[in-house]
């Protein structure tokens, strides 16, 4: 069990690291390009996700370095479990990733729409319209399983979910402001998961 605890905080980590590289070299060019955001900044859902990203990152922080800080919140599960969701956190790490890449440089952390913006409808964008929250759900339920801890779990559940709030208001910008989305939302019919949401 204490080696698949190691390899869940290790992939925790790696993730995190080429994920957040990744975000700061593209939001760096955006900025550059002089790009607009179009997120409404006072939405209840975008001030809830910013605390809770200031919150979520302190929490892992402390289970990765001083994980005795919250045992109070460890559950136990067999290491099969343990193991299951190093595997699924893999999964969703792969599909986070593959997502980003997808989008090349139209990815952002907001919702911005940048000179020619382009409906994406290659890689996961083929399957669902919103494949990176998708990706943040199967991460949360490998870390739940994984680090068997319901304070970090929680964090990480509670920040997807109020994140794929967002999901709606986005498209409604995209409808308005990208050409051909309306059309893409009739070919990819499902937010998430394909053939259920």
């Amino acid at each position: 069990m204490e080696f698949a605890l190691l390899t869940t905080k290790i992939l925790i980590m790696l993730i995190g690291l080429i994920g957040g590289g990744w975000q700061m070299v593209l939001s760096y060019r955006q900025k550059q390009m002089g790009q607009l955001a179009i997120a409404q900044a006072d939405q209840p859902a975008v001030v809830i996700d910013r605390l809770l990203m200031l919150v979520y990152p302190i929490a892992m922080l402390i289970w990765l370095v001083s994980p005795e800080r919250l045992a109070w919140a460890d559950f136990h599960t067999p290491p099969l479990i343990a193991w299951l969701g190093i595997v699924i956190i893999i999964c969703g790490g792969i599909g986070w990733l593959w997502s980003q890449k997808s989008m090349g440089s139209f990815w952002s952390g907001l919702a911005i729409v940048q000179p020619g913006h382009q409906v994406i409808m290659v890689g996961p964008y083929r399957l669902v319209r919103h494949p990176m929250y998708a990706s943040f759900w199967t991460l949360g339920l490998g870390g739940l399983l994984a680090t068997h801890n319901l304070a970090v779990s929680l964090l990480f559940l509670a920040h997807v979910f109020v994140v794929s709030l967002s999901a709606k208001g986005e498209e409604g910008i995209l409808r308005k402001n990208v050409p051909g989305y309306m059309e893409y939302e009739l070919r990819v019919r499902w937010r998430l998961i394909p053939g259920i949401y």
